[in-house]
């Protein structure tokens, strides 16, 4: 497996920080920004292989950092996490390519999975 370069975004530093340590773990290079403009603005800044995003984010929702990101012109992929009800989401993602969703609590080995 290559190492990767990952993005996360979560203002919940703690889960921010585990999951940096865990891709650490397996060689990744990781950056972590805990709001969506951070993020964006990061994205805009290098490219990323693979971004982690939260739905919940304290200035813009993770769909909308998504919509962002890509229309800045990343090509890396996106995976949103929610602790919320997810039903809704899939439809507002739809037209975002290369964008999956997980749901929190996420198992870390479909986070290693999205990884590889």
């Amino acid at each position: 497996m290559n190492p990767r370069r990952i993005l996360v975004i979560d203002d919940n530093q703690d889960l921010a920080d585990g999951l940096s340590e865990l891709m650490e773990l397996h060689l990744h290079e990781v950056d972590v920004v805990l709001t969506g403009g951070d993020g964006v603005r990061a994205a805009e800044s290098k490219p990323y292989d693979i971004i982690f995003v939260d739905i919940g984010l304290p200035d813009i929702n993770g769909v909308e950092c998504a919509r962002r990101i890509k229309e800045s012109g990343s090509d890396g992929k996106i995976v949103l996490m929610t602790g919320y009800s997810a039903q809704d989401i899939p439809a507002q993602i739809k037209d975002l390519d290369d964008t999956e969703l997980l749901t929190k609590p996420i198992d870390p080995a479909l986070i290693l999975e999205r990884i590889n």
